[in-house]
């Protein structure tokens, strides 16, 4: 199996299908967790560069990095990416290739400009709505915080963020959900913010007590992160309540 993978970057568990997708070839997008990738097949297919050849220079140039330039997938990886890509049942293992890796590729192959210009084709095609954007997010946190260290305004950070959507080939609408979100968890904090200052009002310090206890005894809340903010949440205002009395 592992030789197979070395050398054509796909281990398939039927000869006859992998003699089958040598015969004849497709160019059909694919995505991985929301981005568009490639295997070695649609290389060879563009490039006319051998599979073995291009596994060879990614596998073995340490300018490829795995889990960046290229991903082998494996057991529930794979079977997801077969399913959203409609792959042959038959592929046991698989290496992709991220658009950052094929662009390495470029400059190693020095291929012509009408190849290139299939390539940059191939990366404009939008990614569907329903794919994974944990990548794309990651990108888009670390714009937030170079945004928030140099204090540029919201509708600059938003404009950063769709940038990033449409250069990766994600809707655009992830922003606006991003958008949605923020104004969510602001409107969660005053709404918290407001029950904290209603209990030291209304209740002394051995009423807001008797809440916790009542809350943690009743609660159907499944969530442990969220019991432990509700236990914090309360003790805060417990230890406030406490120090307003010592005031008093």
């Amino acid at each position: 199996m592992l030789p197979s993978i070395r050398k054509t970057g796909v281990y398939s568990t039927e000869k006859s299908e992998q003699s089958k997708i040598q015969e004849s070839y497709k160019m059909i997008k694919k995505f991985y967790n929301g981005s568009l990738v490639m295997v070695f097949k649609d290389l060879e297919f563009l490039t006319e560069t051998s599979v073995h050849n291009i596994s060879y220079i990614v596998r073995s140039n340490k300018h490829f990095t795995i889990g960046i330039d290229y991903f082998l997938l494996e057991a529930n990886e794979l079977k997801k990416f077969k399913k959203e890509n409609n792959f042959s049942p038959w592929i046991g293992s698989l290496i992709v290739i991220s658009k950052q890796g094929v662009y390495k590729l470029i400059d190693l192959l020095n291929l012509s400009e009408d190849v290139v210009r299939k390539i940059e084709e191939y990366f404009k095609i939008e990614s569907p709505v329903s794919q994974s954007k944990a990548p794309v997010l990651e990108q888009l946190q670390a714009c937030k915080f170079i945004a928030d260290d140099l204090k540029m305004g919201e509708a600059i950070k938003m404009s950063i963020y769709r940038i990033v959507c449409e250069k990766n080939g994600i809707d655009t609408a992830v922003v606006d959900k991003i958008e949605h979100n923020k104004k969510l968890n602001m409107e969660l904090k005053d709404i918290t913010m407001k029950y904290g200052v209603y209990l030291l009002e209304h209740f002394t310090t051995n009423e807001i007590m008797d809440m916790k206890n009542q809350w943690i005894s009743h609660n159907n809340v499944k969530s442990e992160k969220v019991k432990s903010y509700m236990i914090r949440l309360f003790d805060g205002i417990i230890k406030i309540s406490t120090k307003i009395k010592k005031t008093a």
